[in-house]
């Protein structure tokens, strides 16, 4: 929205995100009468044995189902470490969602060091502040350039100042392997990061034998284009890959007659090609603006001239939870690591810092994270390690914590919508919320299971080195199936 009295920032930094604060601890709440008896534990374990250690289930696999109040009902490699896929965003959630609260916001704003003057002129910079909304898009800039110019602003005679100084660290994970990097469920990190962090590769044939119209959206010469794809009569070799620095994309090969094709990569250098974008879209609404320039520090004051609220922190875990959005993860790690008082100041909004805040937190309300190897917020780095213990434990006590039935209801309901949809269930349709994830070699699936007779309780597996992953997960909607009855 802009803001048509001008709102003065007189000392420290203009950084748009609330002042860091200490963890919120968990407040625990009214976990109910589990009523487990020495029978129904029994049965429990009857019914779950023959399926988690039967033919198809691999040797590496962690199958833990727990009540709210820690009580195991089934274990098996409880305490192993293994490499848990997209299972990793629910340390993130949990975080976010306990750790900040579901109604925290993410800003991004314009400032300048002074209010425009009355012929419409900036004069000094006019600086886009980011904060890590993961969702910021190109529509959401034109918004704020449109403002800019209903308020009459109508030459900046100072540079675009790009400050994204709120995240440290690589944009994108080092442990990530190379082969992922330029696809968008890689995307970087950045404090400042648009349409999701990849930038759209409009091609649009014309006649066969003639080059193909090539585009970028949204328009921006940060990313330069080498190649052409031929305009062919059916034949579809299309390629279109980064250059070795990543800040290009060497096209070739053909693409069929037709209408207008879209495709997506990754952006490498994500101030800059904000900052690029937003440059233009700022001239295509009449704002004269003189060249980007990357803050290297924080704004030290200012007056806010737009400010562009993110959803609710909740929101946005909800949707990482039912897309498995790796870039969500990734930005919301690092504001853990930022927007919660660090124990150290050097690296924060970093995944070093935001790691070291989990466990904190969870430590703080009696869940240790021990040996977990937190290397990334998504789950995409394969060096992740956590153990299915580990993870039941954690989602027992979101459960039995305030807050808990809304942390709940983000999960997807699986066999039903979400990534989840594709599970099989039969008795537990409707009964179960979870999050899978998966890599090559690896499956895991955690939440909660309602049962018919105790309430609800909590779940983990994971697999790793699994030669049919049908079969695995017959298994497992199958253990599913059977706690329902419970």
């Amino acid at each position: 929205m802009l803001h048509h009295v001008w709102h003065h920032h007189a000392a420290g930094p203009a950084r748009p995100a609330v002042t860091a604060f200490a963890l919120t601890p968990y407040v625990r709440g009214d976990a109910g009468d589990p009523r487990w008896s020495p029978s129904a534990l029994s049965q429990a374990r009857a019914l779950i044995a023959p399926l988690a250690n039967a033919g198809g289930m691999p040797r590496k696999s962690g199958i833990v189902v727990m009540a709210p109040d820690g009580r195991l009902l089934y274990a098996r490699n409880a305490s192993a470490l293994l490499v848990p896929a997209s299972t990793m965003k629910l340390l993130v959630g949990s975080a976010v969602f306990f750790g900040m609260g579901g109604a925290y916001r993410l800003h991004t704003r314009l400032m300048v060091t002074a209010p425009p003057d009355g012929q419409g002129v900036i004069h000094g910079d006019l600086s886009l502040v980011g904060s890590g909304d993961p969702l910021l898009t190109s529509d959401d800039l034109a918004s704020a350039a449109a403002a800019l110019r209903k308020a009459g602003v109508r030459r900046v005679d100072g540079a675009l100042v790009i400050d994204a100084t709120a995240f440290t660290g690589p944009e994108q994970n080092r442990t990530w392997l190379p082969s992922d990097l330029e696809y968008k469920y890689a995307a970087g990190a950045s404090a400042l990061t648009l349409d999701e962090g990849v930038v759209q590769i409009d091609v649009t044939p014309t006649s066969p034998g003639v080059p193909a119209k090539i585009a970028l959206e949204p328009a921006n010469s940060a990313i330069r284009i080498t190649g052409q794809a031929m305009t062919t009569g059916s034949t579809m070799s299309l390629s279109i890959e980064r250059t070795g620095d990543g800040h290009g994309l060497a096209i070739s090969g053909g693409i069929p007659a037709g209408p207008r094709q879209c495709f997506w990569r990754t952006v490498v250098g994500e101030p800059a090609f904000v900052g690029d974008a937003f440059a233009h879209i700022l001239r295509a609404s009449g704002i004269a603006v003189n060249g980007v320039r990357i803050a290297e520090h924080p704004m030290q004051g200012g007056t806010i001239l737009w400010d562009h609220p993110s959803e609710p922190v909740g929101e946005l875990v909800r949707s990482m939870f039912f897309e498995s959005n790796n870039h969500t993860a990734e930005q919301l790690l690092r504001v853990i690591g930022r927007d919660v008082r660090p124990e150290s100041a050097n690296g924060a909004g970093s995944v070093l810092a935001g790691g070291e805040a989990e466990r904190r937190l969870f430590a703080a309300a009696g869940v240790d994270l021990g040996a977990t190897h937190v290397v990334d917020g998504s789950g995409l780095s394969p060096q992740d390690r956590i153990a299915a213990g580990t993870l039941a434990r954690l989602l027992a006590l979101d459960l039995s914590s305030r807050g808990g039935a809304a942390f709940v209801k983000a999960l997807p309901r699986a066999g039903i919508e979400g990534t989840v949809r594709f599970r099989s269930l039969g008795k537990a349709l409707g009964m179960v919320r979870a999050k899978d994830g998966y890599e090559d070699g690896a499956s895991s699936l955690a939440g909660y299971v309602q049962t018919r007779h105790h309430g609800m309780v909590t779940f983990a597996f994971i697999a790793d080195d699994w030669e049919s992953l049908d079969r695995v997960w017959q298994l497992e909607d199958e253990i599913l199936d059977r706690v329902s009855t419970l």
